[in-house]
């Protein structure tokens, strides 16, 4: 960006201002403040610049680390942020978060937009937001208020032990959701019988809901890690004061893991013995360090061999190592006995406390899209359209599937996923591309349909 003879530089945690003619560095504002307990929350999805008032807009990313915010109690401030910085008194004059103890992975991740609104002959110098949550934000550009009321539900809390998740978290009304986060069961009532059986027994061993923290004994179903609004944004036509969205609409899991990080472990001679049948029957498959296996190819999940660790290195947290019955059910070839299932439990229990004791266990995150047995996402289609939002009324106009797919032998407009942008011209016109099938479409903007 280029303010009277400086061009200014959003990097990572900070804006840098150089001269533009010489090139000189002249001087960095830093976005967080001292003492923050979190890394992360970085200037990544874009900036915009106010020229008359020398204010730079950015949005910050989410927390760090991911899914777990154990050592990063409270809100985390100016994190999943719109962050106001006037360049002429160089610092921070306002900000304004969406999501508090972000476990989710909620960055803000579009540029932000500068518009004049006008509402019943008041203008409202304000900048605009799109979200993964689905909300638009709209704030006034010299306080940072918002145009409309905002409102708060009260949110769940997290079961991992000394996690303590933001007690309520924003839930906007006005203007409407383009999208949303919350999965449940009428996210999947136009699928086949079959589908919504197959998808019911996931459900039955995992948690889903509005705000519903991860966790590490549960997969967490939600929509919004690559759902709602990404990194393209939206195109806003100034004079209609209506603003189109590209939205992906696809259910995620999420998982919090414990893993292993001893490089060996010495036995007592007892436990070795009970050693010796965990690698016979069970470090094939789960490690020798019985850390399974997650293979990836992008982000969709390829192969995963559960972990063994934790069940007793962080109590009342990943759940208990108790049942034979279902160990054998999954294990058709193994035929544990009931005196073997016995010694592993105590070769379990010494083997996690001996880690957490030893500091030898970390947390990571696993997230992976949430797919049926024909690799189709996990709930109704569309899974990517273009929503139209009327930026005085607050109101959807038309949600607009975008993307073809081949079903049972036919090209149907399905609505794909989607990561390609929007742009509008002055007759209308909407051009938007970023779907499965490669093409490049163009829409009427007042009507949604395909031209």
């Amino acid at each position: 960006m280029i303010y009277k003879n400086n061009i200014i530089v959003a990097e990572r945690e900070q804006l840098l201002i150089f001269n533009k003619n010489s090139g000189e560095f002249i001087n960095k504002i830093k976005i967080h403040p001292k003492g923050k307990n979190f890394y992360g929350g970085i200037v990544w999805g874009g900036a915009a610049l106010d020229k008359n008032k020398g204010i730079v807009y950015v949005n910050t990313g989410n927390p760090k680390p991911h899914l777990l915010g154990l050592t990063r109690p409270g809100k985390n401030n100016r994190s999943d942020s719109i962050v106001a910085i006037d360049i002429n008194k160089q610092k921070v004059i306002w900000d304004f978060q969406e999501t508090s103890h972000d476990l989710w992975d909620l960055d803000i991740p579009s540029p932000p937009i500068i518009h004049n609104l006008i509402i019943n002959e008041n203008i409202y110098e304000v900048v605009i937001s799109v979200t993964k949550i689905g909300n638009t934000l709209i704030l006034d550009r010299n306080t940072g208020k918002p145009i409309f009321d905002i409102t708060y539900r009260k949110a769940p809390k997290s079961i991992n032990n000394g996690d303590v998740t933001a007690p309520f978290q924003i839930y906007l009304t006005k203007p409407e959701r383009f999208s949303k986060i919350e999965y449940n069961l009428k996210d999947i009532d136009k699928l086949s019988k079959e589908k919504r059986n197959e998808i019911k027994s996931v459900l039955k061993k995992s948690n889903y809901g509005w705000f519903e923290p991860p966790s590490f004994e549960k997969n967490l179903i939600t929509f919004g890690l690559h759902g709602g609004a990404l990194w393209p944004g939206a195109a806003i036509d100034p004079i209609n004061q209506h603003l189109f969205i590209t939205v992906n609409n696809i259910p995620w899991i999420l998982r919090n893991l414990i893993y292993s990080t001893e490089l060996y472990t010495s036995f007592p001679a007892e436990i070795n013995d009970y050693h010796k049948i965990y690698i016979k029957k069970c470090a094939g498959c789960h490690g020798k360090k019985r850390n399974g296996l997650v293979s990836k190819k992008g982000e969709k999940l390829i192969k995963h061999v559960p972990l063994l660790v934790g069940f007793y290195a962080i109590p009342n947290t990943i759940g208990n190592f108790d049942s034979l019955q279902e160990i054998n059910d999954k294990h058709k070839k193994l035929n544990l006995t009931s005196i073997e299932f016995r010694k592993l439990q105590k070769l379990f229990k010494w083997w996690d406390k001996n880690l957490h004791e030893n500091n030898k266990t970390t947390t990571q995150p696993l997230w992976y899209p949430f797919l049926t047995e024909d690799g189709l996402p996990a709930s109704n289609p569309p899974w990517g359209y273009i929503a139209k939002l009327d930026l005085v009324s607050g109101k959807i106009l038309f949600k607009s599937p975008v993307g073809y797919m081949n079903v049972n032998g036919k090209d149907k407009k399905i609505g794909t996923t989607n990561y390609g942008g929007a742009a509008l011209n002055g007759a209308g016109i909407l051009f938007f591309s970023g779907t499965e099938d490669s093409l490049a479409y163009a829409l009427d903007a007042t009507s949604g349909e395909e031209l």
